[in-house]
């Protein structure tokens, strides 16, 4: 039985590994023939629309603002996410009701996420109406937190989502964490913090690596939320390639294939540092 679950497995892959590499691939090299400026037009490829791009100050603006956001969102959510499972893990009876409602975020999609903070925090939203005869004002006030150039709105949305997401990342690898090795650990004289520091937290290390990579990875080239939350300027990479994708004049198609590129090029550059980084701590720590 061993021996036909692979061949079954292998099956199966073999279509969707083809069909994602025709699908993906082929964009990948479509957009870059488009930033080279040489599909359908016989021209040689050039280097100029990148140029162009780099050389943008909404580029290195964008690509700030971008990196910022996204960091803050990964991090705190790992951060909060990864305490609620230990919390979970480490509770005495099991909250289903919990681990029921940790599921709902994750199925809502980002966009009813901005309606639903929107509609709260919005200048004659849900709060701003409750709050404005005490607080005059609070409405205008919501409007300038949420859509200023911190990104606030859209580290608030980012949380909203993604903690749910690492908080089940990180619980499904703590379920499996012998329950002997934890008692163990008490009856050693271990307190409940020093448990958590090192047992609990050096078996989740994978999953919380993993859950801070795909955090990331979205958040950086996310579009929805930047275009609906953020700022005016600077304006998140994602969505400054859109606004040059949508441009009425089809000599734009090219520089938009180029922030794309360079969205991809760096988002994967950061995702292998910080893969890299993480190895390189762990080999220092563990000789």
């Amino acid at each position: 039985m061993s021996q036909v679950e692979p061949k079954k497995a292998a099956c199966l892959l073999g279509p969707v590994c083809l069909y994602l590499f025709v699908i993906l691939g082929g964009g990948i090299l479509l957009a870059l023939a488009q930033s080279l400026g040489i599909t359908g037009t016989g021209h040689s490829p050039t280097l100029i629309h990148y140029v162009h791009a780099v050389r943008s100050p909404a580029f290195l603006r964008g690509l700030g603002f971008s990196f910022r956001t996204t960091m803050t969102s990964s991090v705190l959510s790992v951060a909060a996410g990864t305490a609620l499972a230990v919390s979970l893990r480490l509770a005495k009876k099991k909250d289903r009701i919990t681990e029921t409602l940790l599921r709902i975020p994750v199925i809502v999609p980002h966009i009813v996420v901005v309606l639903m903070i929107g509609s709260l925090f919005a200048q004659t939203g849900i709060l701003a109406r409750i709050l404005q005869p005490v607080f005059p004002g609070i409405g205008l006030l919501f409007t300038r937190i949420m859509t200023g150039r911190s990104g606030f709105g859209m580290v608030i949305t980012y949380l909203w989502k993604e903690i749910p997401f690492v908080a089940m990342m990180v619980y499904a690898a703590l379920v499996h964490v012998d329950d002997d090795l934890l008692a163990t650990a008490r009856n050693l004289g271990a307190t409940r913090s020093q448990t958590v520091r090192y047992i609990v937290l050096p078996l989740a290390k994978p999953a919380i690596l993993a859950s801070f990579l795909i955090v990331f990875a979205y958040t950086f080239g996310a579009y929805e939320v930047p275009w609906l939350m953020g700022p005016t300027t600077p304006k998140a990479l994602p969505v400054q390639a859109f606004i040059e994708y949508t441009h009425p004049i089809p000599g734009h198609r090219p520089y938009a294939m180029a922030y794309a590129v360079l969205l991809l090029l760096i988002n994967g550059g950061l995702l292998a540092f910080f893969l890299a980084g993480w190895r390189k701590l762990q080999q220092r720590r563990d000789p």
